[in-house]
Parts: structure tokens; C-alpha cells; sequence
């Protein structure tokens, strides 16, 4: 009996020393795979050039090569606004910074496997608009009011950023039809839409009047009509100032002309290298644009103080 017990003992302790053992070796391992990727620098300059002047499509196409795809997949989430996170529902993304010859800097996802490759090229061959809200609002906002694009309209009317807006002015008391609201962002930049409207605000009066006098003030024609429809209603005091100086002195389109010119942002264009051909503050730049950070696009379209 004495033996049965000092064997079951020895049984017991031998199980916890093994389970202590493998949760010792476990636990590196589990914080290796926790710990932040270190930051990567491209040497490959030929093919990061070929890349940086391929189309969307072609992008696309050097995902199935195991040689490309990398820095294919960095450029694409970087310069395209690809939406890597709806392309991949519930993964974790795990990225790095990957810093570019001429200090750039761009995500890449190293720990990306096969099967998750694949599934980015599915959804990017399906998904009509496969970019983020913002490069949604970048396609719609280049084209004419005349010609946008219905499924594009729609791709925009689900993001998180445009139903924000809606709520924001139907729990405000304001009547805005959808064109409406298109009409009003595309007269803006995306940083006076996502800072104004960012998921999880609180919806209240004072910060729909904030955004009104935002838009109004880069000279958005659509804001001037909603704070003209706001007069006759009880408002904010920034708002009711705003809306006297809209009725006292009407803007015409050649006084808003004298105001300020269009700039459109040339291939690697610098907020910097903008002000010092306007010879203007960057500050006033920044701020007569909305702009809450210095990222430019091609193509982008920037209103310069006279």
C-alpha cells in the first residue's frame, strides 16, 4: 500500500514538472510570434521602380508570383488604397515598415501564407471596388458630378465614414438627401470627411455646425445651401454668424475665383515643394484645405490662397 502511494506521488509530480516544462518552452515562442516584425529597407530599386508605374491591374497580376508579391501587395494597400482587411475577414494582419530609397515609408506583410494570398487575389479579381473608403472618395471625387458611377455611389454609401455623415445630420434634425451629401464631401478632401465623421463620435448639433463651417469655409457651395437651409431654424452661434455673413454677403463664383486657385498634385509632389512654388505657409495650406496629415496623391486637387 505504502509502495502504490509513493508510486501514484511520484506519477503526479513527474505530470506537473512536464506540463511546467512544456509551458516554459511554449511561452517564447508565443511572445516571438506577439512581437513586432522589425522594420525592412527595400534593395530591390529596379523592381520597386517597375511596380511604382504599374496599373491597378498589373499590380494585381504580380501577386502570383512569389518574386513580386510582397512588395506588389505594399504598393497596392499603399498606393492604391486596397483593402486588404475586407479582402481578408478576421485575419490578423501582421506588417512591418518597409522604407524606401528616397525615405518613403510603406507596410509590407511578410507573414502572409499562400492560401491568404489567394484569397486577396479572389476578392480583388470579384470586388468591383476593392479600395478603402478613401480611395473610393479619391475615384469618386475625380470624376464630374454629371458622370459618377452608380455601383461606385453605392460601394461609397456603406463605408463607415459616409453612414456616419448620414446620422450625423438625421439625428440633427436635417433633412439631406444622399446626392446631396456626395455633393458636399466631393467639394472637400478626405481629411475634412474622416476627421469630422470618425466611427464612434458623438452625434450631436455642435459638431454637424463644426463640419458645415469647415466645408464653408474651403468654399464648398453645397455647405453654403445647407447652412441657408439652417437659417430659418435655431442654431449654434457659430453657425447663425456663419449663416449672417452667407445672407449679408453673397459670394459669386468670380469673387471665390479671387480667393483661390486649383492645384493638381504631380507625381512626387511634397506639400513643401507646393508652398514654395505659391510661396505660401504651409500651415495656410494645410488649413485652408482641411488637411489633418501631409499624405498627397496624384491627381489630388488642392485649393492655393491667393
Amino acid at each position: 500500500m505504502h509502495q502504490l502511494r509513493v508510486l501514484t506521488l511520484a506519477l503526479i509530480f513527474s505530470g506537473a514538472l512536464n506540463i511546467a516544462l512544456i509551458a516554459t518552452l511554449a511561452f517564447p515562442l508565443c511572445s516571438r510570434e506577439e512581437a513586432p516584425l522589425a522594420p525592412r529597407v527595400c534593395e530591390e530599386k529596379e523592381l520597386l521602380g517597375q511596380l511604382q508605374k504599374a496599373s491597378f491591374a498589373e499590380l494585381v497580376a504580380a501577386l502570383t508570383h512569389r518574386e513580386t508579391r510582397e512588395l506588389a501587395l505594399a504598393i497596392l494597400v499603399a498606393k492604391a488604397d486596397f483593402d486588404i482587411a475586407r479582402a481578408l475577414p478576421g485575419v490578423t494582419l501582421q506588417s512591418c515598415p518597409l522604407f524606401l530609397p528616397d525615405g518613403e515609408e510603406m507596410a509590407i506583410y511578410p507573414k502572409l501564407q499562400e492560401e491568404e494570398y489567394e484569397a486577396i487575389l479572389h476578392f480583388a479579381y470579384l470586388e468591383k471596388w476593392p479600395q478603402t473608403a478613401r480611395g473610393i472618395f479619391r475615384r469618386l471625387k475625380g470624376d464630374s458630378k454629371g458622370a459618377r458611377d452608380a455601383s461606385l455611389m453605392e460601394a461609397l454609401f456603406v463605408t463607415s465614414e459616409f453612414r456616419a455623415l448620414q446620422l450625423l445630420f438625421q439625428q440633427t434634425g436635417v433633412t439631406v438627401e444622399r446626392g446631396e451629401l456626395v455633393d458636399l464631401i466631393s467639394e472637400g478632401s478626405w481629411e475634412q470627411l474622416s476627421s469630422h465623421v470618425a466611427e464612434g463620435q458623438e452625434v450631436s448639433i455642435e459638431r454637424r455646425d463644426a463640419l458645415l463651417l469647415h466645408y464653408l469655409a474651403s468654399g464648398s457651395s453645397t455647405a453654403r445651401k445647407l447652412v441657408e437651409r439652417l437659417s430659418a431654424k435655431v442654431v449654434y452661434q457659430p453657425l447663425s454668424v456663419a449663416i449672417a455673413a452667407v445672407q449679408e454677403k453673397p459670394v459669386s463664383p468670380k469673387q471665390e475665383e479671387r480667393k483661390w486657385r486649383e492645384h493638381v498634385v504631380g507625381e512626387g509632389e511634397t506639400l513643401w515643394k507646393i508652398c514654395k512654388k505659391y510661396r505660401i505657409k504651409l500651415e495656410d495650406l494645410c488649413q485652408f484645405n482641411g488637411l489633418e496629415s501631409d499624405r498627397l496623391y496624384p491627381g489630388m486637387i488642392l485649393r492655393v490662397p491667393s
